[in-house]
């Protein structure tokens, strides 16, 4: 049994009082000191992932969506009732319907995670700032597919069934712009709930040589309002950190103001309440 796993069970247990985005924080700072890397693939499109996760190496998604496992598990059960069922929350997050396969993992932010886990995210882009802009970006799954190492296994050969629910979809995305967001941000910063999602947002980034298609969204991470300091905490595990760490949502997005691709980002707020997965 993952020991690490149930010491933040016990950390939940001792913080039950905490309200939701309290809670939340609590775990992204917990996982402070992991390091930056991905979890493995599956062996086959139509194979069961081997789902060995692994809390001490996270990217960008893999952290929110530990934090948001961690968040929506009802701690106060036993040790083994507890890992059962953050297994089967972070499952239903990770993959479309929670079904652990290669084809059902949610691979693309915009068209996959925030469309399939809608059922806890809301977009809340617009109650930010009314000045939106647009991303568009079309998503070809199955160029991604040929170029990714999965495909060197398949023998060159995408079953037609599989072809077939792999058309390219389009992608449209609202966000605010970067230079809004530094010139306005002590009234967007009061905009902002106690905890959200943000999504960075690179509208129709070409990544065609590289990975095979356009995308729209390259990172993410949670934005929390830190009233101590009055300022936007942007938790996030990046290759740049290393891992696991934090800084103001502000200094984040100047960093990249001059960034060719990178032009703003996307807002999710987070439903509340365990969820209470079988």
């Amino acid at each position: 049994m993952n020991n690490f796993l149930l010491d933040l069970q016990q950390l939940a247990c001792a913080n039950l009082a905490l309200n939701f985005a309290a809670r939340l924080r609590l775990f992204a700072e917990a996982l402070n000191g992991a390091k930056f890397g991905a979890w493995k693939d599956g062996a086959g499109l139509n194979t069961m992932d081997d789902f060995n996760y692994d809390l001490q190496l996270l990217d960008c998604v893999t952290y929110v969506e530990v934090v948001l496992a961690l968040a929506k598990t009802d701690p106060n059960v036993s040790a083994e009732k507890f890992v059962q069922n953050f297994e089967s929350v972070l499952r239903s997050i990770h993959y479309a319907q929670g079904i652990p396969t290669f084809l059902n993992r949610n691979h693309f932010t915009c068209i996959d995670w925030i469309e399939n886990n809608k059922f806890m995210l809301d977009d809340i882009t617009h109650t930010i700032s009314p000045k939106l802009y647009t991303a568009s970006a079309t998503i070809d799954k199955l160029a991604w597919i040929q170029k990714h190492k999965i495909y060197e296994q398949m023998v060159g050969i995408i079953p037609e069934e599989v072809v077939a629910i792999l058309q390219p979809q389009h992608s449209i995305l609202s966000y605010i712009k970067t230079a809004d967001f530094i010139s306005d941000y002590e009234y967007m910063k009061t905009r902002f709930p106690a905890c959200s999602i943000v999504n960075i947002v690179r509208p129709n980034w070409d990544l065609t040589e590289q990975i095979g298609t356009h995308l729209n969204i390259s990172h993410m991470g949670f934005a929390f309002y830190d009233a101590e300091k009055d300022s936007l905490m942007f938790y996030h595990s990046s290759i740049t950190l290393q891992g696991v760490g934090s800084e103001t949502l502000l200094s984040y997005m100047t960093r990249f103001k001059d960034s060719p691709t990178i032009d703003g980002f996307n807002v999710l707020t987070i439903t509340p309440g365990y969820v209470h997965a079988g």
